[in-house]
């Protein structure tokens, strides 16, 4: 079945995990359930299925339809006794509820006896309704752990505060025992919390309840830049439009007057003591030093004044506040949120979760005067505010790429020209530090695991590219922002971006669905595949059937969300036009047909196929549709079939032998016949009917014969339709030569000729001649078993040779007393050792291995072998190979049946009946007395059986062979004083 679709997009719906609820309100503990059993997907179930599995090493993941009408306590009912993680000392508690645009969203954080879990939690998400629209599972399953402390709360304090100076804090520490996962294994720990400021910090520290150990201390501060700004609209360099502008040390006169804009401060408090400051219902500087008050409402000063910057500060968290509560929004940070502003001399600055302060810096250009800078970093606090304790996962990436939207877009809406890409237009991008990007060229997942500031610039450019796609930038922003309720600690950004697919299905229709996914898609964070509707079609052939008057187009359709049936649709016309439509008729599970009518005669019929969800999302069949298109051809055929030659024989060294030979070959009628022509010098061609593998490929194999040097094998091949006319292709004629050097494999195509054990395989790092070489461990650094293999496909045939070598270059880099290589020859009682390989070899060296022991055999495979000891997995280049060549020289005194004896030499004389059906004479020459070895062989080389072995006197000699095999061409051998002759029998029955 050939499948086509336009496909932009990933799973729309939230992971759900499999830990769950057991009443409607969940106000008290709630013990979990056994193990979630495997569920179906289906589009529109009656009710809604989970399917349970284990992800990201501990993690229970189960999506649920978010779609379903099911309430808290029905899906108590149906579910509750058989899903769930952890054992029955597990309960959950609710910590928050909170509403959004959406409903509300309920998060329990998980205890084991009644020790909380840190940063382990469900968060369930319920419509207006009451039904769930899904649930986001943080959850820990946890055995066994001994909840009892060794050490005292008194006493992990002192550890704690090891290196923090105690009477610098700037708020009281606070400490407490937990429980905490580190590195996939439960741990009792106490979590002190100590807001200091030598070292400065909100630090987070985990010692060891039992051992007193000390896990991790972290700064939890939430940092923005390591830049500068200052507060104009949004700051001086865009204001003006104008790269010229430097800091100059924080001096008035770098800056021009027409840079400072007048605005009204909002809602200030009423005067103290006849006293203004700068506070209001959402912003306020009261954490700042020697902060601006004035006896009037009034504050005017010049950048050079520090309390400039508070100025800014206020007006743009005052305006951004009031524009998240114009989309609708009305409990994400809907308070006054305080601000130090020049709070610290470094270039940087922070959102503080334990004091909930955000704290600008005056280092390089003052933070403050960018508007920038105070956006991004208010994002940090709107995503506390919304998911307390955010933290693991892509969090911090998203945290930082969130912040850099938010700012980019608010600086984007006053001036969409002046430098559209950049974050931090003043306080980054010049001599400080070199700002941020809102369209850097990154790809999810490859670039979403770095330093989080460069990670975040992947997720702002994902959100970017919706902003400037999407027709209403204030409906994005809606998403963007509701988003956030269905997440929890861990979220990457695959979840965040099925997060704002299911915010645009629950609060916006589904309106922008389609948007999104092109643009999510090609940023990777979501698979297109799963999220719009999928249509699998087999495109109809050309025919000469001129009297057919229906052409049925078959479809299969299936989709995530419901089908909106109208849009099923077979457009059609013909010679390149679209002239007619018609709906796909449903015809069976998730099958539509619709008929093209006939009849055509000589013309080309051109069609592509529709569907979309209820939501918008739409595909063509073929992807780019109408500018791509199916056609058929309806009339007599003349189009020849197509043929590609994939690979073609080398020369060789050997009179006798075999190899096989593929192509490819294709008609759109359809395909009769496939030929392999071929013959030696001075022969007819002969054919052979190609086998057919899989899709259009054909392979046969080439054999050959009591060739000699500077013989050729000429061949080329034919494929014939099954058209009326029978229209046959040929390709050019093909030809290899026997020569006395032959290049056996260079490695610089595949390994076609080669059966592999292990990891073998091609790489271009290092090689003799460009560009590939062969390498036992290209990928592993370390060979994935004990012993690799890999081995010669089709064995080699010396009949007729006198000696034979085979020539390599190699490098190899073995670890001492650990591996080896060896070149080993079989044939058929085992395999030897050729050729041994230990130590290192930097430099690429030539090997020559005599094979004159095992020209007397049938037949001869050789294989490459690595033994290594995987217990030592230290990563080595291992073992490189290139240029295998074969050298030979050609028997001398070779004679076929006819030659014209001569007494003095070894020869063969004559074989009669030649050609004959049975019991053959041969008669041969011998200079004098000697061991004689006759043998009889068939074409392809296999020894059949030895006809004479033992000594025979000098001069004319004769051997019977009674020829009971089939009709065919033999050859008979005689060895006498470490020379061969050959001579060739004709068998007919």
């Amino acid at each position: 079945m050939i499948l086509y679709s336009k496909m932009f997009s990933k799973k729309t719906y939230l992971i759900i995990l499999a830990l769950i609820l057991t009443s409607p309100a969940l106000a008290k503990d709630i013990p979990p359930g056994a193990s979630a059993p495997a569920g179906i997907s289906t589009p529109n179930p009656a009710i809604a299925p989970l399917t349970s599995r284990w992800n990201r090493e501990y993690r229970a993941i189960s999506r649920f339809y978010p779609a379903a009408a099911i309430t808290e306590a029905e899906f108590t009912d149906i579910f509750g006794k058989s899903l769930g993680l952890l054992d029955e000392d597990s309960r959950l508690r609710l910590k928050y509820e909170k509403t959004s645009l959406s409903g509300t969203h309920k998060l329990y954080t998980q205890t084991f006896k009644n020790i909380p879990v840190k940063n382990a939690g469900l968060l369930i998400n319920l419509r207006p309704d009451g039904t769930i629209i899904s649930v986001f599972n943080n959850l820990f399953p946890i055995e066994n752990l001994d909840v009892s402390p060794t050490l005292s709360l008194a006493e992990s304090r002192v550890i704690a505060f090891t290196g923090i100076d105690p009477n610098t804090l700037r708020a009281p520490a606070s400490g407490g025992l937990f429980i905490a996962v580190i590195e996939g294994e439960p741990r009792l720990i106490y979590e002190w919390r100590i807001p200091a400021s030598n070292p400065y910090g909100d630090w987070s520290i985990y010692i060891d309840a039992r051992t007193g150990e000390e896990l991790s201390r972290m700064d939890l501060r939430k940092f923005s830049v390591t830049g500068a700004g200052q507060v104009f609209i949004p700051d001086p360099k865009t204001a003006i439009e104008s790269d010229t502008l430097q800091d100059e040390g924080d001096s008035n006169a770098a800056i021009p007057d027409e840079c400072y804009s007048v605005v009204d401060l909002l809602e200030i408090d009423d005067p103290v003591a006849w006293i203004y400051v700068l506070s209001g219902p959402y912003a306020n500087t009261e954490p700042t030093t020697n902060r601006a008050e004035e006896t009037s409402p009034d504050f005017f000063y010049l950048r050079q004044d520090d309390r400039f910057e508070e100025v800014m500060v206020y007006y743009h968290l005052d305006t951004y506040q009031r524009y998240i509560q114009s989309l609708g929004f009305d409990d994400i940070m809907n308070f006054s949120q305080p601000c130090n502003v020049n709070g610290t001399p470094d270039d940087n600055s922070w959102f503080s979760p334990m004091t909930g302060i955000i704290t600008f810096g005056s280092g390089g250009v003052d933070d403050a005067e960018d508007a920038d800078v105070i956006i991004h970093e208010y994002g940090h606090a709107i995503q506390w505010d919304i998911i307390p304790n955010w933290s693991g996962g892509h969090t911090g990436a998203m945290g930082e790429g969130f912040g850099d939207y938010i700012a980019g877009t608010y600086s984007l809406v006053i001036n969409p020209d002046f430098h559209s890409e950049w974050v931090f237009t003043w306080d980054g991008h010049n001599q400080f530090w070199a700002g941020r990007w809102l369209n850097m060229p990154y790809h999810y997942p490859e670039n979403a695991g770095g330093e989080i500031h460069d990670s975040g610039q992947l997720w702002s450019a994902g959100l970017i590219d919706v902003w400037y796609d999407i027709p209403d930038v204030e409906i994005w922003d809606k998403l963007v922002f509701q988003h956030h309720y269905y997440l929890a600690n861990g979220a990457t950004m695959e979840d965040a971006a099925n997060a704002i697919l299911l915010s645009d299905i629950e609060i916006n229709y589904g309106d922008y669905r389609q948007i999104i996914i092109e643009n999510f898609a090609e940023r990777g964070f979501i698979d297109p595949y799963y999220l719009l509707p999928i249509i699998e079609h087999d495109p109809l052939p050309d025919t000469e059937d001129t009297l057919q008057v229906e052409f049925p187009i078959i479809t299969h359709i299936t989709s995530e969300q419901p089908l909106d049936t109208a849009s099923l649709l077979l457009y059609w016309g013909i010679d390149g036009e679209i002239s007619d439509t018609l709906a796909l008729e449903p015809a069976g599970t998730d099958t539509c047909t619709a008929v093209i009518p006939g009849p055509f005669d000589q013309q080309t019929v051109n069609y592509f196929l529709t569907a979309a969800d209820i939501y918008g999302g739409y595909t063509t069949l073929p992807a780019d549709a109408p500018a791509e298109l199916f056609t058929f051809y309806v009339g007599p055929d003349t189009a020849l079939p197509e043929i590609t030659v994939l690979d073609t024989l080398p020369n060789t060294v050997f009179y006798y032998g075999t190899d096989v030979v593929i192509i490819t070959a294709s008609d759109n009628i359809g395909l009769s016949s496939v030929k392999f022509h071929h013959r030696q010098s001075g022969q007819p061609y002969q054919w052979l009917e190609m086998t057919p593998l899989e899709g259009d490929t054909f392979n046969a194999s080439a054999f050959w014969n009591n060739l000699s040097l500077g013989n050729h094998l000429y061949y080329y091949f034919s494929a014939q339709d099954s058209s009326s006319n029978l229209n046959t292709a040929v390709t050019p004629e093909y030809s290899f030569e026997v020569m006395t050097s032959a290049l056996f494999d260079d490695f610089e195509n595949d390994l076609s000729q080669w059966e592999i054990d292990g990891s073998w395989g091609l790489q271009n790092s290092r090689c003799f001649s460009p560009a590939n070489a062969l390498n036992d461990r290209p990928e592993t650094g370390y060979p994935s078993s004990p012993q690799m293999t890999i081995t010669l496909a089709q064995p080699w045939t010396p009949a007729g040779l006198a000696d034979l070598h085979l020539e390599y270059w190699t490098q190899y880099f073995f670890l001492p007393q650990n591996d080896t290589g060896f070149v080993e020859i079989n044939t058929g009682n085992g395999w030897l050792p050729q050729d041994t390989l230990v130590g290192v070899t930097a430099e690429w060296e030539n090997r020559v291995i005599d094979l004159d022991a095992f020209l007397y055999e049938d037949s001869l495979l050789v294989r490459f072998r690595t033994t290594a000891d995987t217990t030592f997995a230290s990563p080595t280049l291992g073992w490189y190979i290139d240029d295998i060549t074969l050298s030979v020289e050609p028997m001398v005194g070779f004679a076929e049946s006819g030659v014209e004896p001569s007494i003095s030499s070894f020869t063969i004389e004559n074989i009669t009946p030649n050609p004959g059906n049975s019991n053959f004479t041969i008669t041969f020459h011998l200079p004098q007395t000697g061991m004689v070895n006759a043998s009889v062989f068939n074409i392809i080389g296999q020894r059949l059986e030895i006809i004479h072995q033992g000594y025979l006197p000098s001069g004319i000699n004769q051997i019977r062979w009674a020829g009971k095999y089939p009709s065919g061409i033999y050859f008979t051998q005689i060895e006498y004083c470490g020379e061969r002759r050959i001579a060739k029998i004709l068998l007919l029955k």
